[in-house]
């Protein structure tokens, strides 16, 4: 009995190696760009410069879910920059690639649908709308999941020669743009809020 405990063992840790090595060696030359905690649960949402968007489990210790990307418009651009989000309550995962900022369900990893833009997405603390960068830097656009196809909300901040992060404030009636002034980046950081009479419970965003 305790020869085959040890054989059991001595498998259970072979396997482990060679889980550990064949991914390494797949993803060896992935650099991941953007990485997010679900709110919730023990994984963590990964986005990768092949365009892939990985699911690493941290209690498991194993990737237990690789899902398709593309990197058609980045390669265009000359520039990689891909971001993940979660919604309030983990249930939708957004994520940015080639093609747009995909949307996809946590529940079954179905790709629900996707928005044809490229900005930087953060949803909101309380709803399942969303904040994106426009892709001209200058503007902030905002987009009800529901009806994807076009931004229910647009502000533009003409101070801005570029903005490089958003975010909500935690009530969501708040959202602070960060960036570069016209001055370039000489002109140091220049920070905008922009203030939202609703915390997005609707399905409406006014100012």
């Amino acid at each position: 009995n305790e020869e085959r405990s040890e054989t059991r063992e001595e498998d259970r840790k072979s396997q482990e190696r060679s889980n550990k090595s064949a991914v390494k060696k797949s993803d060896k030359k992935v650099i991941m760009l953007d990485m997010l905690f679900h709110p919730n649960k023990s994984y963590i949402a990964l986005a990768g410069s092949d365009g892939k968007l990985r699911i690493w489990d941290f209690k498991q210790k194993k990737m237990t879910k690789t899902l398709p990307g593309d990197l058609s418009y980045f390669k265009r651009k000359r520039k990689f920059s891909r971001y993940v989000s979660f919604n309030f309550d983990g249930s939708l995962l957004v994520c940015v690639n080639g093609k747009g900022i995909d949307i996809w369900s946590t529940k079954n990893w179905e790709k629900l649908s996707r928005i044809e833009h490229h900005g930087h997405p953060v949803f909101h603390p309380k709803s399942n709308h969303l904040a994106t960068v426009h892709e001209d830097g200058r503007k902030a656009m905002f987009w009800n999941l529901e009806n994807p196809r076009k931004p229910i909300r647009e502000k533009s901040f003409n101070s801005f020669r570029e903005i490089r992060s958003i975010a909500f404030h935690p009530y969501g009636d708040q959202l602070v743009c960060g960036g570069n002034g016209l001055g370039g980046h000489n002109s140091g950081l220049l920070i905008k809020v922009f203030f939202l009479k609703k915390a997005c419970e609707n399905k409406n965003i006014s100012h």
